[in-house]
């Protein structure tokens, strides 16, 4: 049976409540981790129970704190509510299961919620802090968010690069560099210029001559009509 008491005195193999009239405020009786134990209600700390009825553990999920006192939830614990939650910062009870809240994603113990990053380049500690913004081919170097080796950022993630004329996937992979992220395109699972562009000798998409005239002489075509039509109009008024 747990009960509130100011002070606690070890007695025959438990803590009992002593013989003072102070008041009592906290629970004081019973075993504390790691104490040998007969059943669950004689372990005190919230989310322990009797191991195998010899030893007072932290339940499934659950771990013992630094100083060994209390069980603190990880990620993955059972739970009822957010309070069962309440051990590990910025988490709560979804789906009777402790969770990061949103933004935040677990360590890889589970024992941490840490903040997404949200810029690439932005600080971080462990990879899935860049990984849940940017995908599976970021991660965190140096303590910042970036793209992994032969990766390039583009709209928010992080694509593998595949130069002209090699396998694509789709054409977000195609990059030849950031001016040229208009001009490229995966065509047959290849990555080519777009129409109207060639490659290069710098092994660059570079606009087509043919491109480039036409929209001036049809600018030029247009502004001949029209003073053809305006010279014709002109000499019909005096007709």
């Amino acid at each position: 049976m747990k009960i509130l008491c100011k002070n606690k005195v070890w007695k025959d193999n438990s803590f009992i409540a002593d013989s003072s009239e102070e008041p009592c405020d906290y629970i004081l009786k019973g075993y504390d981790l790691g104490a040998s134990c007969d059943y669950d209600e004689d372990c005190i700390a919230d989310h322990s129970y009797c191991r195998n009825q010899q030893v007072c553990q932290c339940r499934i999920g659950f771990q013992p704190s630094p100083d060994g006192i209390t069980c603190l939830a990880t990620v993955g614990a059972r739970c009822h509510t957010n309070f069962d939650c309440m051990t590990l910062p910025q988490s709560e009870c979804r789906q009777d299961v402790c969770q990061c809240q949103t933004n935040f994603v677990p360590d890889a113990t589970g024992a941490q919620c840490l903040a997404r990053v949200p810029d690439i380049k932005g600080l971080c500690q462990l990879d899935n802090q860049c990984q849940a913004s940017f995908g599976d081919q970021s991660h965190c170097y140096a303590g910042r968010c970036e793209c992994m080796m032969r990766h390039h950022f583009l709209n928010g993630q992080c694509f593998l690069t595949r130069d002209l004329n090699e396998f694509c996937g789709n054409s977000s992979e195609c990059y030849i560099g950031p001016d040229y992220t208009n001009v490229v395109e995966c065509v047959g699972q290849k990555c080519q210029c777009i129409t109207g562009y060639y490659i290069d000798e710098y092994h660059k998409c570079k606009r087509s001559a043919g491109v480039t005239i036409l929209p001036t002489v049809f600018v030029l075509l247009i502004n001949l009509t029209f003073i053809f039509i305006s010279f014709v109009l002109y000499n019909k008024s005096f007709i």
